[in-house]
């Protein structure tokens, strides 16, 4: 009867010890649960000037008639075929006449997209002339020409020499030097700056302010 018992006792603590076991491996398959995959596209959007080299594009950039010289296409940032002793047309940055930077790339008003501002060095044979700011629209990856505006405009100087080029607040920004009142065309002692935008298909002043150093 004792031996009976005994055994009785036996198999009931090895029934709950595995009840307990199976019991412990539920709750712990119940207690892992699988982390959503999450997945993030980074989408980068290149800036203008990762997808144009300005400098390369304006060195093949078409120009208007400057300086008694026809309208053409630059190559290499020159007008081709213009004899040394009619003058050129030229990139600023290649004239490098000022200080600089001579050209600029941003949102000008009046030009679709991105534009970029310009500043061309021209004279007609030793005869001074004044520096010209051209405004294009970046057109699939070359320039489209928009217009110019002569420099020697707003005092009706001979000679203008472009300073610096900028975009900025939705305007090409300009300062250049050129002769003082009753000063011939070589003086740089008048220091003007203005800003310009494309309006009604061509190029406008405004906001014209000079000094004397």
């Amino acid at each position: 009867m004792h031996t009976h018992e005994k055994h009785r006792h036996t198999l009931g603590a090895g029934a709950a010890a595995l009840l307990l076991a199976t019991t412990l491996a539920g709750c712990t398959a119940g207690a892992t649960t699988a982390q959503p995959t999450t997945t993030v596209t980074v989408t980068q959007t290149p800036s203008p000037s990762a997808t144009l080299d300005v400098q390369s594009a304006l060195e093949s950039a078409p120009v208007p008639a400057l300086c008694q010289h026809p309208a053409g296409t630059l190559q290499g940032g020159t007008l081709p075929g213009q004899a040394e002793s009619t003058g050129y047309v030229k990139l600023s940055s290649i004239a490098d006449t000022g200080e600089g930077p001579y050209f600029a790339e941003g949102s000008i008003t009046g030009v679709d997209g991105e534009a970029v501002a310009a500043s061309i060095t021209c004279n007609a044979g030793g005869v001074p002339w004044p520096d010209v700011i051209v405004l294009y629209a970046v057109d699939d990856g070359s320039l489209k020409l928009e217009g110019s505006y002569s420099l020697g405009t707003p005092t009706k100087a001979e000679s203008a020499v472009t300073q610096s080029v900028s975009v900025t607040g939705g305007s090409a920004v300009v300062s250049w030097t050129g002769p003082g009142a009753n000063q011939p065309a070589a003086d740089g002692s008048l220091l003007q700056k203005a800003s310009f935008t494309v309006a009604d298909g061509r190029v406008v002043m405004s906001g014209y302010t000079s000094s004397t150093s």
